[in-house]
């Protein structure tokens, strides 16, 4: 039997609307749409009515592709990001074990519990996310599952995401209005994960840059746990609005140009400068620009983010830490040609174009700019205990109102 489910990935630049759904056998993407991401900026809702707008028509475009029966009564999946909603760092727990008794599971959720407590966090954001890195028995480090072992002394290492909890009330009410009741609500960078990786893959050691619009997120995993988790409030719109000032052009005509250009050819020794035409609507002429100069541009700009990228990680300890990593680039900027090798000669370790790793009805969802979508899907029937929240219910808001209604009669 088929279970189905909506995945909304509200990213800065567009938001993308998918239908998939589990079998005995397996996740498979039915159909994707995208519009503008009107009302959100850098993850923030900015215009409540537009973004509730954006999501209605994403939403509206999906059903009329798919022709789907009782649309309307598919359970909602919602992927959110953003700098200003999560914080990410490292905290640790510690309990004394007495009796001596050998650790049991309660004595794990325990000292969880005590480091979560410990996390030094905004005082408006709440703990949505917390692994257990390591565990430290008396002065015994590194031990994974200490479970059945003796100590005085039981300590952890965690990874703490927290998230801003107004940001997420915001998020919330902009899905009711857009008619999305009883959503749930995963961060992208934890989507992406299993949006990309295999069974297989899941204990490797990755990285994935994910370069949108406006914004780029890093997380960094060592198996199942995450290790680093940033946002940058930089992406392809660096690069589209350098490109519109160098040429004189509109901005949408410099994102066209971005991905007609692609950058391989600027590590080809026998590289021949040419001219591509783009035709400008609003002048009523056609736009002569040299690939050379729009290629040079795009890796000035590209390999500055990504060596920042780099030394952050770098500062952080990961790969003094970890084992060698595999890198993943999703996102918009990953559909770009030759963007691999910028980020090769950054970061001198392989790197792939991330691709969806569930089926797809169509080959045109095999793209980087989908893995999110493939993420939300698999995390909807797999892992609904790292959800950070449900969006209000419709019985919950009628109840909310015929409460306040009789309140206001007494």
């Amino acid at each position: 039997m088929k279970e189905y489910v909506i995945a909304i990935d509200l990213g800065s630049g567009y938001i993308k609307a998918g239908l998939g759904y589990n079998s005995e056998e397996s996740f498979e993407i039915i159909a994707i749409c995208e519009v503008p991401s009107l009302g959100i900026k850098n993850g923030l809702i900015i215009n409540t009515q537009k973004a509730s707008e954006s999501i209605k028509k994403s939403i509206h475009n999906l059903k009329n592709m798919t022709n789907f029966e009782k649309f309307e009564y598919l359970p909602v999946v919602v992927g959110i990001n953003g700098k200003s909603i999560f914080s990410a760092k490292s905290s640790n727990g510690m309990i004394s074990i007495r009796n001596n008794k050998p650790i049991d599971e309660n004595d794990i959720k325990k000292v969880i519990e005590q480091a979560k407590i410990a996390a030094v966090i905004p005082s408006e954001h709440k703990v949505i996310y917390i692994h257990p890195n390591n565990f430290i028995v008396d002065s015994h480090k590194n031990i994974k599952n200490p479970i059945g072992m003796f100590g005085r002394r039981l300590e952890v290492e965690t990874y703490v995401v927290s998230v801003e909890s107004l940001m997420i009330k915001n998020i919330k009410t902009v899905l009711n209005n857009a008619g999305v009741f009883d959503a749930q609500i995963y961060l992208n960078p934890i989507a992406q994960k299993y949006g990309i990786l295999d069974e297989e893959e899941m204990n490797e050691s990755v990285i994935i840059i994910d370069v949108g619009k406006n914004l780029s997120t890093i997380s960094l995993w060592n198996g199942d746990a995450l290790v680093y988790l940033e946002t940058y409030e930089q992406g392809l719109n660096i690069t589209i609005e350098e490109i519109s000032r160098d040429i004189s052009i509109p901005k949408n005509l410099s994102e066209k140009i971005l991905k007609t250009v692609g950058l391989p050819n600027l590590y080809q020794f026998n590289y021949e400068d040419n001219e591509i035409e783009i035709y400008d609507e609003k002048r009523n002429e056609t736009v002569k620009v040299s690939t050379r100069r729009i290629a040079s541009i795009m890796a000035e700009i590209l390999s500055s983010i990504f060596t920042k990228i780099y030394s952050n990680i770098e500062k952080a300890g990961f790969f003094k830490n970890s084992p060698v990593p595999i890198i993943y680039l999703s996102g918009g900027a990953a559909e770009i040609e030759g963007i691999s090798q910028i980020v090769e000669s950054v970061f001198n370790l392989p790197v792939y174009i991330a691709k969806p790793s569930i089926k797809v009805n169509d080959t045109k969802y095999l793209s980087p700019r989908y893995v999110t979508i493939a993420g939300l899907i698999k995390l909807y029937f797999e892992k609904p205990k790292d959800k950070i929240t449900k969006s209000e219910t419709k019985e919950n808001i009628f109840l909310k109102f015929f409460n306040k209604l009789k309140e206001l009669i007494e």
